[in-house]
């Protein structure tokens, strides 16, 4: 009888329900990107289900956008519509057990202290020039996969709030 493995395996998703869906898979050992460009957002979602059942996710995390800024553009609804379909992946795909998601704001703001040098990011390096981008312990990732990486890196090491200070009166 083969041993049970304690390990968990994590995919860590930027979605778009009519563009690019950038994913970051991480076993706790190797970290490996995909990432998958269709119009429709069901096929976002087929890709998505077919990747969690393949590698045996138990833990799906993404980037969640609860608020359109102000403007609508083309893929809002189908974007909310694959939110919705990667909540449901716990009941498509028998191993995965856990759900969470990252506000896009967090990610964004992480992005930024990672470009600014504010926070050193191991093994994650950019580039400036013509064969310039983000690379990612030596492979180019996409900005797509880069905000899957940082979301997971989110979640798996989230920064520690500061105390509120009390204020006697």
């Amino acid at each position: 009888m083969p041993k049970k493995s304690n390990t968990n395996k994590y995919l860590s998703i930027d979605p778009s329900g009519s563009g690019t869906t950038g994913c970051v898979f991480y076993d706790e050992k190797v970290y490996q990107f995909f990432n998958f460009t269709n119009k429709n957002w069901q096929e976002h979602f087929n890709f998505l289900s077919q990747l969690c059942q393949e590698k045996k996710i138990n833990v799906l995390i993404y980037e969640n956008t609860n608020f359109i800024y102000g403007r609508q553009f083309a893929g809002s609804v189908s974007l909310l519509k694959l939110i919705g379909g990667i909540e449901c992946l716990k009941h498509v795909c028998s191993t995965v057990k856990q759900v969470d998601n990252i506000l896009v704001k967090q990610v964004k703001d992480f992005y930024k202290k990672v470009v600014q040098g504010i926070f050193a990011f191991p093994g994650l390096e950019r580039k400036i020039g013509r064969k310039g981008g983000w690379f990612f312990q030596g492979q180019k990732i996409n900005v797509h996969e880069l905000d899957a990486l940082l979301g997971l890196n989110l979640y798996l090491s989230p920064p520690k709030e500061k105390k509120a200070k009390k204020i006697t009166l």
